[in-house]
C-alpha cells in the first residue's frame, strides 16, 4: 500500500501544485490595489492565497502521510479492463 501511495502522490503532485499556484497567481493584481479598493480587496486577496499556500503544503505532506497510516496494508490483486 505504500508504494501505492506514493505512485498515487507522485502522479498528481504536478497537476496539482500547478492548479493550486496558478489560483495564487490570479491574485497577485488585487495585492498590488491602492486606495480604497485595496483596502477592500487585500484581506480577501490575502486569506484566499494563505488558505491555498496552506493547502499546497498538507497535499504534498499531511495527505501522503495520512493515507500511508491509515489505509490497509493488504493490497488485493484485481484484474484491470
Amino acid at each position: 500500500m505504500d508504494n501505492e501511495v506514493l505512485s498515487s502522490a507522485t502522479k498528481i503532485r504536478k497537476s496539482a501544485a500547478f492548479g493550486e499556484i496558478i489560483i495564487l497567481i490570479v491574485y497577485i493584481p488585487i495585492l498590488t490595489l491602492i486606495g480604497i479598493e485595496g483596502k477592500m480587496f487585500r484581506p480577501m486577496a490575502q486569506t484566499v492565497s494563505f488558505a491555498i499556500f496552506g493547502a499546497l503544503i498538507l497535499s504534498f505532506t499531511y495527505i501522503p502521510m495520512m493515507c500511508a497510516l491509515v489505509l490497509s496494508k493488504k493490497c488485493k490483486a484485481q484484474r484491470k479492463f
